[in-house]
């Protein structure tokens, strides 16, 4: 069903759409001069353009595209990088439209669109710069490709579908639990010609993992690396890519790599005398860390609690805006198993594959509903356009007159979906380490850039400064000072000065490293310097 009768119009009005989004998303970063947090990935990316290095290949293809702004943008021009990530999760909506349009009609395709654009989950994300904005584009772009070319020129279609796939996981890794069951969905797409099914399958896996690891050439290309360590860059081990880093269950790297023995032992300790409860909350990490015996038993009990834990989020306010929109949501769903049932097979397909390897196999306790939280977007808008429908025929409405009850019903989930942000984010804003990280910032400049700084595991005070970090968590101090072995870390790590630590902790490692000069907050936090831009900006905003 055709909302204008031309469809340069639609796209004209997509445009303006998407351009409104992205205002009414930086509008509370406008609006406080500052987002509520800094990412990590400005940093990586600073260290990727200036050694070639790559540090956290999870968001790999991201930390690229930082390094190539990063002389542009800079380092401390924070709104700027927040807008280039709010601006990526708005072209999504442009392959996400056109998807939804070609599989169903326009009118669902603006439904969709607008919950989509307005979900809590993937505002957050749009403000993070962790890699999902352009993950969720790439992956609608891989959508877009296989919706226009699979029927015509299917080898064309993987080829590009892999390509595009590679650069969504290359993105943010987590997609990879996709690729089971797009591989499994397209071989019984297939089933009638196996043997060109498996062979387009080849090439779809060889283009993705040639854009999945294409961002890790700038890391194989550094100097001083042989010729195994540079083809071993391409060939990362499973374990690496799927074993969670170690402060998920120890304080810190250096009680892990000297004291994990100790530590284990008093870890056990303490789950023996613990409630059952209490255990759930690190007893998948203590399997993937190999802390204490498990049985068969213990992996299905660990995995089934992980995976009810998730079923929460699915109605919850902070992530799709409540359970308002299964109003909706439902509706959609059972309009999609009666008309289009093989789609939902596939869609429920991804949600069960992702779920199953994250939870049974992997152990992630981190909620994924992000990876395919898109599908919500896309059965409501189903149910808007049934619900809407229905009451068209029934009430006998004319066209102009359902238009009007189309815009109606989706401004009531809009404003819906608005205040659930709003909630969001006065959450985030209550907690934000902006400020914090500026206040340090200004402190670092006072010492050295080829200083090595201590600090308690409060990583986010480094984001904007070139010197080294290391981790000296609070709970390393008193199981370390126990042993009369506090001096360690900071001897090994070279450590001169410290940061972020409460005065108690200063006193105890002044006590064990004597030499060590203590790097004093401002009182003040300070905001974020702006630009005449962004000051100009602000006053109209305000």
């Amino acid at each position: 069903m055709r909302i204008f009768k031309h469809e340069y119009a639609q796209w004209v009005l997509l445009a303006l759409f998407v351009l409104a989004v992205f205002c009414l998303i930086m509008f509370p970063v406008l609006l406080m001069g500052y987002p509520y947090s800094i990412a990590d990935t400005i940093q990586m990316g600073r260290v990727l353009a200036e050694t070639g290095q790559i540090i956290d290949t999870s968001s790999r293809l991201v930390l690229v595209a930082v390094a190539v702004l990063y002389p542009v943008i800079g380092l401390q021009n924070v709104i700027a990088w927040t807008a280039v990530s709010v601006a990526t999760f708005c072209l999504a909506l442009f392959p996400w439209w056109w998807c939804v349009s070609k599989l169903f009609d326009e009118r669902v395709a603006w439904f969709s669109t607008v919950v989509f654009a307005l979900t809590p989950i993937y505002w957050v994300e749009a403000y993070a710069l962790g890699g999902y904005s352009f993950a969720i584009f790439f992956l609608f772009i891989t959508f877009a490709v296989f919706i226009r070319y699979h029927s015509t020129k299917p080898f064309l279609a993987v080829i590009l579908c892999g390509l595009f796939f590679g650069a969504t996981m290359a993105s943010r890794d987590s997609f990879q639990a996709f690729l089971p069951w797009l591989m499994l969905g397209y071989l019984w797409h297939g089933r009638r010609q196996v043997i060109p099914a498996i062979v387009r399958i080849g090439l779809f896996c060889i283009a993705a993992y040639f854009m999945f690891m294409l961002p890790m050439l700038p890391h194989a290309l550094q100097p001083d690396m042989s010729s195994i360590e540079r083809v071993m860059v391409f060939a990362p081990t499973v374990e690496n890519a799927t074993k969670p880093g170690v402060g998920h269950l120890y304080p810190d790297k250096f009680i892990y790599e000297f004291y994990k023995e100790e530590y284990d032992a008093e870890m056990l300790e303490r789950v023996e005398n613990d409630s059952f409860l209490h255990n759930q909350l690190d007893r998948q990490y203590r399997i993937l860390f190999k802390v204490g015996e498990f049985d068969i038993l213990d992996t299905i009990g660990t995995g089934l609690w992980l995976f009810v834990n998730t079923i929460p989020a699915f109605i919850m306010q902070d992530w799709v805006g409540g359970a308002f929109l299964w109003l909706f949501v439902f509706p959609g769903i059972l309009v999609m198993w009666r008309t289009r049932r093989s789609l939902l097979m596939y869609i429920f397909g991804i949600w069960f594959t992702v779920e199953f390897l994250l939870r049974f196999i992997l152990h992630f306790a981190r909620l994924h509903l992000n990876d395919y939280g898109w599908a919500l977007a896309l059965f409501a808008g189903l149910g808007v356009s049934a619900i809407v429908g229905g009451l068209s025929q029934s009430w006998r409405l004319t066209s102009r007159m359902r238009t009007m009850l189309s815009i109606f019903v989706i401004c009531v989930i809009g404003m819906q979906m608005i205040q659930a942000n709003r909630k969001v984010l006065a959450f985030h804003y209550s907690r934000s380490s902006t400020q914090e990280t500026y206040a340090a910032t200004e402190a670092l400049k006072k010492i050295p850039d080829d200083a090595v700084v201590a600090n308690p595991g409060r990583n986010y005070l480094f984001f904007l400064s070139p010197q080294t970090r290391v981790s000296v968590h609070p709970i390393s101090i008193q199981f370390l000072s126990e042993r009369g072995k506090l001096h360690e870390p900071f001897e090994y790590f070279r450590v001169t000065h410290i940061i972020g630590f409460t005065k108690e902790q200063e006193v105890l490692i002044k006590k064990v490293a004597p030499n060590v000069e203590v790097v004093p907050m401002p009182e003040d936090l300070p905001g974020p310097p702006l630009t005449p831009l962004v000051r100009y900006i602000l006053h109209l905003v305000r």
